[in-house]
């Protein structure tokens, strides 16, 4: 398939637009059609679907076009015209009559935007969690955001839990985009556990908290977040990312990860969504800046 770049306005502003295109990229795998596997990637397709997005990120679109191509995957451009902001989309070729075959993802690149990747990993367990990510990365003005195609259970033995399993196409695209100055995941805790935390959890992944995540806690407390920090012990152990393999890789590469867990109702509700990427977008900022002083 020739990928078709087109140049689309997007008068309704680009969150409703992202998230339409989302929608329909997403397989419900085995929250509809239990029985329903995503295609496994080969290590070469594998490879592709990284340097599709290394390509996409350098903002070099006639390189994006073999590895795009090579997997039917199309690439559409938009301008945002009420950010400004000019975009490149990579997707599985889908719509509401037709699931996406393969199940890998979608790649939403702003090559001119900050030093951020939003990462989505578990889009359809993890419920709202792509809404969460395009609003933080419009008000981080983020440079990628990166959402996986398939549910986190499509796999028995969780092959598509691609926060934890290795050589797929989302990791590879991960491991592309590096280095990175922060990599953002939200995910989402369930209803019965909201009880006994508060609405955001904030880890980097390792104990003690690193120094930038102990800013952007401090951060989002300061503009009234509820927010709890995991910072070694059993409290937040179950939420904090210990084992994410995006996080290892991300700090390997010497960036900051941060894994973020959001309860149910606050990414449910839109104003309390908005208000929280709003918050984080200017916690980061705010360790962003310290870490140029520094």
């Amino acid at each position: 398939m020739t990928p078709e770049v087109a140049v689309l306005g997007i008068s309704l502003g680009l969150f409703f637009s992202l998230i339409c295109y989302l929608v329909t990229n997403l397989s419900p795998g085995g929250m509809i059609t239990p029985g329903w596997l995503a295609e496994e990637p080969s290590l070469e397709e594998a490879a592709e679907f990284g340097a599709l997005a290394s390509a996409m990120k350098a903002g070099e679109l006639e390189k994006a076009r073999r590895p795009a191509e090579a997997l039917d995957y199309t690439l559409v451009r938009y301008d945002d015209t009420s950010t400004g902001r000019s975009l490149l989309v990579a997707r599985e070729e889908a719509d509401f009559a037709r699931e996406p075959e393969r199940g890998w993802g979608t790649i939403v690149v702003d090559p001119e935007g900050d030093d951020t990747l939003v990462e989505v990993p578990h889009p359809l367990f993890d419920i709202k969690t792509p809404m969460v990510g395009v609003e933080v990365f419009r008000e981080a003005r983020a440079s990628v955001l990166l959402v996986a195609g398939a549910h986190r259970y499509s796999w028995e033995d969780k092959r598509s839990d691609v926060a934890h399993a290795p050589d797929t196409a989302f990791d590879a695209a991960h491991e592309a985009l590096l280095p990175a100055r922060f990599v953002v995941q939200p995910h989402g805790f369930h209803s019965d556990e909201e009880d006994r935390y508060p609405d955001v959890v904030l880890s980097g992944g390792v104990a003690p908290a690193p120094p930038e995540t102990q800013a952007i806690y401090r951060a989002l407390e300061d503009q009234g977040i509820d927010v709890g920090l995991f910072d070694g012990g059993s409290r937040f152990e179950d939420l904090a990312g210990t084992t994410n393999l995006q996080g290892a890789s991300t700090r390997e590469s010497g960036g900051e990860f941060l894994h973020v867990e959001l309860a149910r109702h606050l990414r449910e509700d839109e104003a309390e969504r908005s208000e929280f990427a709003r918050a984080l977008a200017s916690a980061l900022a705010r360790a962003g800046e310290g870490r140029r002083r520094g």
